[in-house]
């Protein structure tokens, strides 16, 4: 059965209680969530998903504190939606920093995706899908979209990702499939499906060899990429 266990305080605070800790221990479903109550304040539950055994722990755990444990339904995932709200949550930390530019630039992005601009959403359902056929990945992508060639050369080359951190751009995904090594699954979105057909080490490519691979790429057609013949 599906739970819904808080409140805390912070994100943090969520993820490193000692119920969070037993519920991954445990294997189960478990991710943290953000709420508004109804009279404006905000605070953080964890949402898990645990069997009859597991219930008795938490419930022990929770009247030992001031936490509830409350039933609830089984959520929807719909990875376009959780990007939206991640972009949101960026928004209102640069809001709250006094940084606008940032926070319009993030908002603006949650608008393309709400708008399915370009189809931005349904790439990102298409992509998050693919990547359950990937051992490491496992449907489990936190993705971004990136403006242009050299914003993704640049992510792809200097950052220190951890697993299932993805860069959206035009038709193409890049996701790490192993923390900090720069080792990204490449996707294509056709036709309303997406499919992996690469995967690169880019920290041992140079910019100008990015370049290539990516201007070899947007030219190929969906058989070339799947036959590895681009």
């Amino acid at each position: 059965m599906w739970l819904k266990i808080g409140y805390f305080p912070s994100e943090y605070d969520a993820w490193f209680s000692e119920a969070a800790s037993f519920l991954e221990n445990k294997g189960c479903d478990v991710w943290v969530d953000w709420e508004v109550s109804v009279n404006g304040a905000e605070h953080y539950v964890i949402v898990a998903n645990v069997d009859k055994k597991d219930l008795e722990e938490v419930e022990k755990m929770c009247s030992m504190t001031v936490l509830v444990a409350t039933p609830v339904s089984e959520p929807e995932h719909d990875p376009a939606i959780e990007y939206v709200i991640d972009l949101l949550k960026i928004a209102l930390y640069y809001v709250e920093k006094g940084n606008k530019d940032e926070a319009r630039k993030r908002i603006a992005r949650a608008i393309r995706a709400l708008k399915n601009c370009s189809g931005l959403a349904d790439k990102i359902r298409a992509f998050e899908k693919a990547s359950e056929e990937n051992p490491w990945l496992k449907g489990d992508l936190f993705l971004w979209e990136v403006d242009d060639a050299e914003e993704l050369i640049e992510k792809l080359r200097t950052g220190c990702w951890s697993v299932g951190v993805a860069f959206v751009w035009k038709d193409f995904c890049f996701a790490e499939q192993c923390s900090g090594c720069g080792e990204f699954a490449v996707f294509k979105y056709s036709n309303g499906r997406a499919f992996q057909f690469e995967s690169i080490t880019a920290t041992w490519m140079s910019e100008e060899e990015l370049r290539e691979f990516l201007d070899r790429i947007t030219k190929a057609t969906d058989e070339q990429l799947m036959k590895l013949e681009y």
